[in-house]
C-alpha cells in the first residue's frame, strides 16, 4: 500500500512512524546583577590626621617640650576637621550612601579629650619638676655652706638639709603659682637642718649651742631664708636638741639666748608610750562632751578644756612629748565625741 506522507519519519518500532522532535525554545537573556551601592566612610580621614598629629607631638614633647604645649592646645581642631569632613560629604556625596566610621569618630574624640587633659596637666607637671629642682638647688647650696662650717667645728657625724617655700600657701598652690607666672626670683624659704652626731653620748646643752650658733650665723648669709628648724640628735638614748625660729629671731641670737630657746627632749620623753588607760579616759570625756553638745549646752566646752588639760599634765608626768601626746589625746577625744553624738541621735 502506497505511503502518502511526503516526509516520512524514521521508522519506529514495529514499523510505526516516530513523531518529530520539537525545536528547543531560545533561552531568555539573564538580567544583569544589580551593582552594589558605593558607600563613603566618614571619619577615617580625620582619624588619620589625628594619628599624624600624635606622631609629631610625641617626639616634640621629648626633645622640645616648650613647643609641644601650644600644639596640644590646638587639639580641638581635630573636632573641627571631623565636622568639616561630615558636612562636606553630606553635601557633595551623591554616588551612594554615607557610612559613619564609628570607631574612627570615637578615636578622634578620645584623642581630643586626652590632648586637652594633657594640656591642663602638663604645665603642673613641668612646674612640679621646676619646683623640685628649685628646692634641690637651695638645699644643696645650704648643705655645701654648712658642711664647710661643720668641718671647722668639733662635730662628728652627718646631717641633712631640706629647703621648702615658707610663703605662698600649700605645696600645690606654690606649684600652680610657678605654672602661672614662673619661679619667683625672691623665693622665701624655710630650712630644716637635721644633725646626726656620732661618737658622743653625753652632749650637753652648751655643746649643742656651740654647734648650732655658727650654723645660724652662716644661714644669715642666705637672704631668702625666713625660718629654720634645727635638730641635734645623738641617738634615742640621748637628749634631742631642737630649735625652731624665724629669721628675725635667730639672726640676733647669742650663746645665752640660744641656750634659753633650745628645746630639750629627754630619752624618757622620746621613748614614752601612750597608755590604753589614757585613751579610755579621753574617749570617755569625749563621749560625754558629744552627748552634751547634742543637747546644746555649754558642758561640751568645759569637758573639752578639761580633757586637754588632763592630757597635757599627764604628758608632763609620764615624759611623753607634749605635742605628740596631745595629738593622741585629741584623736581619742574626737572618737569619743562622735560616738556620744551618734548614740544620742
Amino acid at each position: 500500500m502506497p505511503n502518502d506522507n511526503p516526509n516520512p519519519g524514521p521508522a519506529g518500532p514495529a514499523g510505526f512512524a516516530q513523531e518529530p522532535i520539537p525545536p528547543i525554545p531560545p533561552v531568555p537573556p539573564i538580567p544583569p546583577l544589580p551593582q552594589p551601592v558605593k558607600a563613603r566612610r566618614v571619619g577615617t580621614a580625620t582619624l588619620g590626621l589625628a594619628l599624624i598629629m600624635i606622631g609629631v607631638l610625641i617626639p616634640l614633647m621629648m626633645f622640645f617640650p616648650e613647643y609641644a604645649l601650644p600644639m596640644i592646645r590646638m587639639a580641638p581642631l581635630v573636632l573641627l576637621v571631623l565636622g568639616a569632613e561630615i558636612l562636606f560629604y553630606a553635601l557633595t556625596w551623591k554616588q551612594g550612601k554615607l557610612k559613619y566610621d564609628g570607631l574612627s569618630i570615637f578615636m578622634a574624640i578620645a584623642i581630643t579629650f586626652c590632648s586637652l587633659t594633657a594640656s591642663a596637666v602638663l604645665p603642673l607637671v613641668q612646674s612640679e619638676v621646676q619646683y623640685q629642682k628649685l628646692r634641690e638647688e637651695k638645699s644643696n647650696a645650704v648643705y655645701k655652706s654648712l658642711r664647710e662650717v661643720l668641718d671647722t667645728l668639733d662635730y662628728s657625724g652627718d646631717f641633712d638639709v631640706w629647703a621648702y617655700p615658707s610663703s605662698g600657701g600649700s605645696h600645690w598652690s606654690y606649684v600652680e603659682a610657678i605654672a602661672n607666672s614662673g619661679a619667683p626670683e625672691d623665693w622665701s624659704y624655710s630650712v630644716n637642718v637635721d644633725l646626726r652626731a656620732s661618737g658622743k653620748s653625753d652632749i650637753t646643752p652648751e655643746q649643742a649651742a656651740n654647734t648650732m650658733l655658727p650654723l645660724l650665723k652662716e644661714l644669715e648669709s642666705f637672704s631668702g631664708v625666713e625660718r629654720i628648724h634645727m635638730e641635734l640628735d645623738a641617738g634615742r638614748e640621748n637628749n634631742l636638741y631642737s630649735l625652731n625660729e624665724s629669721r628675725n629671731i635667730f639672726r640676733h641670737l647669742n650663746q645665752k639666748d640660744l641656750l634659753e630657746r633650745i628645746e630639750v627632749t629627754t630619752p624618757k620623753q622620746r621613748n614614752a608610750v601612750y597608755t590604753q588607760e589614757e585613751y579610755e579616759q579621753q574617749y570617755q570625756a569625749g563621749f560625754e562632751a558629744g552627748q552634751a553638745a547634742f543637747d546644746g549646752s555649754e558642758e561640751a566646752n568645759r569637758l573639752l578644756e578639761n580633757a586637754y588639760n588632763e592630757g597635757y599634765h599627764a604628758g608632763q608626768e609620764q615624759g611623753v612629748p607634749l605635742e605628740e601626746h596631745n595629738r593622741m589625746v585629741a584623736d581619742a577625744y574626737a572618737e569619743g565625741y562622735e560616738a556620744g553624738r551618734n548614740e544620742t541621735e
